[in-house]
């Protein structure tokens, strides 16, 4: 527990063993130089038994509480959030401040331990997890100095975090939109569209690329399972004369022998009718 004043008696008898200037433990010296001089800006911490065995300082319990708080804002943000991608942004957010938490709370011990202020009884108050954070000097910088550092980063890190998470969310609802007007549209709507969109938005023209290809394909499973069918006297679809109008370049550049050839297949399926009318039209055209 803490105890924001160290009282009158102790700072008596901590001023009396200092007078005595006979103690050689330097552990009790640096405990009494505390009592009668503490840190500005600090406050004592008690054990259960009311006896001092450290000291915290304002400004890190403060910072402790504020990084606390943080953490607890964006956990409670990401529990209520409906989009996936603010809730990950949100998570992201405070594991940041828990992590600078974390160091901060790390360096309050240290700076206890630095000064020999019952450092073993200190150690009761540091959070299990903590014990396997580094204490002391590491990659060239103190605890205090990381703590810092990971608290700008985590304050630097915030807006950062949750403009990426913004911003992939808004992507999402965008290429769901482009892909429900994809599917409604026409088939030169579509084409028009893929036209606008080429140059300046990716992610839109894939969608519409893709669009584009499914009804390619289903078009040509229907013509596919169209002419399997059996021939018969019905007249030609509109589908079935733009198949014969793509065509007309290939039996255009045909040799007469092949195409009286193709002219003499039996008919069995309406594809079979389709080829023999391709023929037939590039004959009348030579005049043959």
């Amino acid at each position: 527990m803490t105890d924001a004043v160290v009282t009158d008696e102790e700072r008596a008898w901590a001023q009396s063993v200092l007078d005595r200037g006979e103690d050689s433990n330097v552990h009790l010296l640096a405990y009494c130089r505390f009592l009668t001089n503490p840190a500005e800006g600090s406050a004592p911490v008690r054990n259960a038994k009311g006896g001092i065995i450290g000291y915290v300082m304002r400004d890190t319990t403060d910072e402790i509480e504020r990084l606390s708080a943080k953490e607890a804002e964006h956990l409670t943000a990401a529990g209520s959030s409906t989009e996936r991608e603010l809730e990950e942004a949100h998570l992201a957010v405070a594991q940041n401040y828990r992590l600078a938490r974390m160091v901060r709370e790390t360096d309050a011990a240290y700076a206890a331990q630095s000064f020999e202020l019952a450092p073993v009884g200190w150690e009761n108050l540091m959070p299990s997890a903590l014990q396997l954070v580094y204490i002391g000097k590491s990659q060239g910088i103190w605890p205090h100095q990381r703590a810092e550092n990971d608290a700008r980063e985590a304050d630097a890190c915030e807006d950062r975090l949750m403009n990426l998470g913004r911003k992939a969310l808004a992507d999402r609802l965008h290429r769901a939109d482009v892909a429900r007007t994809a599917k409604n549209a026409t088939d030169d709507e579509l084409d028009a569209e893929i036209e606008n969109v080429k140059t300046s938005d990716t992610a839109a023209f894939l969608i519409l690329i893709r669009e584009r290809d499914a009804r390619s394909k289903k078009l040509r499973s229907a013509r596919t399972k169209t002419q399997r069918a059996l021939a018969s006297d019905a007249p030609f679809t509109g589908d079935e004369e733009k198949l014969l109008s793509n065509t007309a370049s290939q039996t255009k550049g045909m040799h007469a022998d092949k195409l009286a050839e193709l002219r003499d297949v039996p008919v069995v399926t309406r594809g079979d009718q389709l080829r023999g009318e391709a023929v037939r039209r590039e004959l009348a055209r030579r005049g043959a």
